[in-house]
């Protein structure tokens, strides 16, 4: 978010979310969409296991928020959520791949202009905040611009496929911007190919294709579906939940790993429990520096994080069952995903 205008911005502007409601809104629409594609049995088994997501308020942001540098829009804010929340679990089409609608991109608004101090990129107008090195905790800037860039088209310079307009892609070895592929074009990632297909096939041969739903057969070994992932008898199977059979992590939702010996998809340890990795409760983790490691209650800390991008672009990256090939992207809410949304999209911190 952003301001007021505040207190107007934040409880008159229409209503929606105020900003210290923003970080559990979050995690709650990505829960809508992990338990309707299959990571897990239902909502609130969800909303009460670590999946990653871990927001607090950022101080700095709250502060930019309170002198009126930026502004939020809790109804805008509300209405991304919703859509965040509904999307299908198809990872190959236009929002599992590039969740950008105008409703997202608009929650917060900078209100410095050109030349204007900052210490945020989000209280600028542009977006950009240029803040010179210095010893200082807290550095002053000055902001570039008057208004973001826009997404380039084919040949525009890039270094992040955000940074390219709909329909193109960031060619990573020339670091411009390029159409995408249709369907039978040679790719090395489904980021290259046209909304509605994936990169699939064996390398150097991969190829832009359509990829196999529930039940159809996949000879590349992909399915399109996130909570798909593609079984023993090349056909595309959902993922298992707890108690239910497998071989091979695979099989299973991320989230309820397979135990080989076992051969069952199972919830990982609680909070208190003994733990060797991940652990199933929302706000713990393992602590391997102990002499018997166990799960313990984090600590969480504030520190900007990209806003928020497609769900399933969002969860390709934790859940490889359900990506078209390996995940490329980071796994919280931020990236590095990519992208799902930029950094002055969400001033939430994992």
């Amino acid at each position: 978010m952003r301001s007021l205008l505040l207190l107007f911005v934040l409880v008159g502007c229409g209503g929606g979310l105020t900003i210290d409601e923003y970080p559990s809104a979050v995690r709650d629409a990505f829960c809508k969409y992990l338990a309707r594609c299959g990571s897990f049995p239902d909502v609130d088994t969800c909303k009460r296991a670590n999946i990653g997501i871990n927001l607090v308020i950022n101080p700095s942001d709250k502060a930019s928020v309170d002198q009126g540098k930026v502004i939020f829009d809790g109804s805008l804010a509300q209405d991304c959520l919703d859509a965040f929340a509904s999307q299908t679990c198809d990872t190959t089409d236009q929002d599992g791949r590039a969740f950008s609608t105008a409703k997202c991109r608009d929650i917060i608004k900078g209100t410095v202009g050109n030349g204007g101090a900052c210490a945020l990129g989000a209280e600028c107008k542009s977006g950009t905040c240029n803040v010179p090195t210095c010893s200082m905790a807290c550095c002053q800037g000055t902001c570039m611009g008057d208004a973001p860039p826009a997404p380039g088209g084919a040949g525009a310079m890039c270094t992040t496929s955000s940074a390219c307009a709909v329909g193109f892609y960031c060619d990573f070895t020339n670091q411009v911007c390029a159409e995408l592929k249709a369907a039978g074009a040679t790719c090395s990632s489904t980021n290259e190919c046209a909304y509605g297909l994936g990169c699939a096939g064996t390398s150097p041969n991969r190829v832009c294709k359509t990829l196999p739903k529930l039940g159809e057969a996949c000879p590349d070994g992909v399915c399109r579906d996130a909570g798909n992932y593609c079984n023993s008898s090349m056909q595309c199977a959902k993922i298992g939940l707890a108690g239910s059979s497998c071989t091979t992590g695979a099989q299973c939702s991320s989230y309820y790993p397979c135990d080989t010996q076992a051969m069952q998809c199972t919830k990982a340890p609680g909070a208190g429990e003994a733990c060797t990795g991940r652990c199933f409760d929302a706000g713990t983790f393992c602590d391997l520096g102990s002499a018997s490691p166990t799960c313990v209650q984090t600590k969480p800390t504030a520190g900007p994080v990209p806003r928020i991008r497609s769900a399933r672009a969002t969860t390709a990256t934790r859940d490889r069952e359900r990506a078209p090939e390996p995940a490329r992207r980071p796994r919280s809410v931020s990236d590095a995903p990519h992208d799902v949304v930029t950094r002055r999209h969400a001033w939430v911190a994992k």
